[in-house]
């Protein structure tokens, strides 16, 4: 199951899609496809190799983000050092979109 997400970074709006696996609470992929963040440190959440961690991640009850490296059970990713503010709103984000699209499925 594929849904589009979309929320306040810190500097702007962020887009994108996350795909769950059929359990409806594992993270197949996420990808942004439209950020405003600051180049370079808040715009890493576009890059592949730091989306790359959400794969298998338990979204359920929510994603929380821990200081790079921290990141250990189920539910944990790294958040971007120096981008406190964008990890944040991307954690905030990305947690209510799940929330939103799973409720309305249940609808």
């Amino acid at each position: 199951m594929a849904f589009e997400f979309s929320g306040p970074g810190l500097w702007g709006p962020i887009t994108g899609i996350v795909c769950l696996e059929k359990d409806l609470k594992t993270i197949r992929k996420i990808k942004v496809t439209h950020q405003e963040e600051t180049p370079g440190l808040g715009s890493r959440v576009t890059e592949a190799g730091y989306l790359k961690q959400f794969k298998n991640k338990e979204a359920l009850p929510q994603l929380k983000f821990m200081p790079e490296g921290k990141a250990s059970q189920k539910n944990e990713v790294d958040a971007i050092t120096g981008a406190t503010g964008t990890s944040r709103a991307f954690e905030k984000l990305i947690n209510a979109n799940i929330q939103k699209y799973l409720a309305a499925l249940k609808g």
